[in-house]
């Protein structure tokens, strides 16, 4: 008579026997983006904090981002933004800022292999498309043009490798009217909403479909309707992009309500 701990061993090594080697699945394609970009800003430190660092060689002071516009609400102190009258332009209008950005994927010789696109979108309406309408104040932050790098001192990080930092400087040669001058335009009076976002990959063109909806494929691949303008200010998942945005507000006065007379500072544009 067999015991059960016979049929036992036995159940064992016919389930054993059974094992399908799984040397050949692939649980999930080869990642092409392995790090995602991110916006970053400075923060504050205590003493302590640079006093440690300090003791690092060759540091007298934490590496960190310069200062910039922190997201959230835009309020300078004591002065207000203006949309003002017949193509007038804002004396209080913000003043030049940088956007950093880091993304660590680097290529065989460890320099950065991203090209880092930005967009500005405003006031977007949920649930309408395409987004691409409410891209905004390309004069000031043109959607093709690449993050450069920014080397001042932070990319000597502490014990991490190199942060592959970059930056877009907005306002090089003028405030940025936020108000009065988006792309010649003016921007009523209110609370407003700008969003900033920030892909690893170009801005994409729309993948076409078939008759049923479906995403057309050639060899694992997408295809694109490149007949048709790109997808400004979204980013490009199905090619793999990462993104990263951060939220504004910022309020317009009238010059010519009651409020806008006391706090307005509009003068006229020359010429």
């Amino acid at each position: 008579m067999t015991s059960g701990r016979d049929m036992l061993l036995a159940l064992v090594g016919l389930g054993c026997g059974c094992i399908v080697p799984d040397t050949q699945i692939q649980v999930q394609p080869n990642r092409t983006n392995p790090g995602t970009v991110r916006i970053v800003q400075g923060v504050a430190l205590s003493d302590e904090a640079n006093a440690a660092c300090a003791e690092v060689p060759g540091f007298a002071v934490c590496p960190l981002p310069s200062e910039t516009i922190v997201p959230g609400l835009i309020d300078p102190d004591d002065q207000a933004f203006c949309t003002c009258e017949g193509g007038g332009r804002d004396a209080n209008a913000l003043g030049g800022f940088d956007i950093f950005v880091q993304d660590p994927d680097v290529d065989g010789d460890g320099e950065p292999r991203d090209t880092l696109l930005g967009a500005f979108l405003l006031d977007v309406e949920p649930g309408v498309e395409p987004i691409s309408q409410f891209v905004a104040y390309t004069n000031y932050f043109p959607t093709n043009r690449p993050a450069l790098p920014y080397d001042p001192g932070y990319e000597q990080a502490i014990e991490r490798p190199a942060a592959n930092l970059r930056s877009w400087r907005l306002g090089t040669d003028s405030n940025l009217d936020l108000c009065n001058d988006n792309n010649g335009t003016s921007v009523g009076p209110g609370l407003h909403s700008l969003r900033l976002i920030v892909t690893d990959r170009p801005w994409p063109f729309p993948v076409l479909v078939d008759e049923v909806g479906q995403p057309q494929t050639d060899d694992d691949r997408f295809v694109r309707d490149e007949a048709v303008d790109p997808l400004v200010g979204v980013p490009d998942l199905p090619g793999g992009a990462s993104f990263d945005v951060a939220d504004f507000i910022f309020r317009c006065v009238d010059e010519t309500s009651a409020e806008g007379a006391n706090v307005c500072n509009c003068e006229e544009v020359a010429g």
